[in-house]
């Protein structure tokens, strides 16, 4: 699978919290005023696979991945898969923990729908990522949030996702002698 991709910065501060790795992803229709980000659409983009893109980042010094844009979510195929080999790579290849910032001009609403069009294809992006933040990047608003490590508007909301387990159930049932069996 192949993803448009602007630029990818190394040793970033400004982008979440700790030392980031920022993929800048390519193309977005939104057209914010005072976009943060428009340097990105003034440049060539870069095709590359999901999975090697995935290596090259998780090879980088650092675990912790900002995700912006462009908008991620006009590539949500390509966006997922990229989420899921990152998460293979540093967790097999190099033994780390992944802390991915996904940020989105999205509203939740807009997710909510998208996510109602695709097959849930929203709650699997969700399901990669540790923190997520949505709506359009406002100029006159900016800010920084979460920690103060993360540069955003007012309008922008940050949201920690939480990854459970779903509870593993097993059914008992007792033989003819009295002893319980546990079924898996």
């Amino acid at each position: 699978m192949k993803v448009k991709i602007s630029a990818i910065e190394r040793d970033h501060t400004d982008a979440g919290p700790g030392l980031r790795t920022e993929v800048f992803f390519y193309g977005c229709s939104k057209d914010c005023p005072g976009c943060q980000n428009k340097w990105t659409e003034d440049m060539p983009y870069i095709e590359v696979s999901t999975f090697k893109l995935a290596r090259k980042v998780a090879s980088l010094r650092n675990s912790n991945v900002s995700i912006s844009g462009g908008e991620p979510f006009e590539q949500p195929v390509s966006l997922l898969s990229f989420l899921k080999w990152l998460r293979f790579w540093n967790r097999i290849r190099y033994f780390k923990k992944t802390h991915v910032l996904l940020y989105t001009g999205m509203t939740w609403e807009e997710l909510g729908f998208m996510n109602f069009l695709s097959d849930k294809l929203v709650d699997k992006v969700q399901s990669q990522v540790n923190l997520i933040v949505v709506n359009p990047w406002e100029h006159l608003k900016s800010y920084k949030i979460v920690k103060d490590t993360c540069v955003g508007s007012w309008n922008q909301r940050a949201y920690e996702v939480v990854h459970r387990k779903p509870p593993i159930l097993h059914e008992i049932t007792v033989d003819g002698f009295g002893h319980l069996i546990l079924d898996e």
